[in-house]
């Protein structure tokens, strides 16, 4: 879930209900909540992150669970609108990341989560300038590796 500086109102997807994963898209404002019906969507999926692009003006989800692996895809959401990107490189599947934006260097910061091999502890930038492609941080080898979610 992530708040739409653009639309000015916050975007919830997917999830898990207890019996099954969830692959909804809802929009949040005035108090209210409105079920959006998107043409395409992400599959269904839980602990997926996503976070505000200030500088272009969508939302950027990233990975999750669906039930049986961990998901490395990335889509964008714009004016009520899913997207699949296909970036020429990507962060390894996963899910339990988090991500928010750096308004300074105008990219989205993406940082550790878990594989389905264990815990992950790398920095990852996205940024539409490089046609969305998701990049590694030369020092990610000095992460906040005890900020990772087990």
């Amino acid at each position: 879930m992530t708040y739409d500086g653009k639309d000015l109102y916050v975007v919830l997807f997917g999830g898990f209900n207890g019996s099954a994963y969830l692959s909804d898209t809802w929009e949040f404002s005035h108090g209210m909540w409105v079920q959006l019906s998107p043409v395409q969507s992400p599959s269904a999926r839980a602990n997926a992150t996503m976070a505000y692009d200030p500088v272009d003006k969508y939302m950027v989800l990233f990975g999750g669970y669906d039930g049986t692996h961990t998901l490395g895809d990335t889509w964008k959401f714009v004016g009520g609108a899913w997207t699949q990107l296909s970036p020429a490189t990507s962060p390894s599947a996963r899910m339990d990341s988090t991500m928010s934006d750096d308004a300074a260097d105008e990219y989205l910061v993406l940082f550790g989560g878990s594989s389905e091999s264990g815990p992950l502890g790398d920095t990852r930038t996205f940024d539409s300038e490089t046609m969305g492609s998701w990049r590694g941080l030369l020092n990610s080898a000095l992460s906040p590796l005890g900020a990772i979610r087990l």
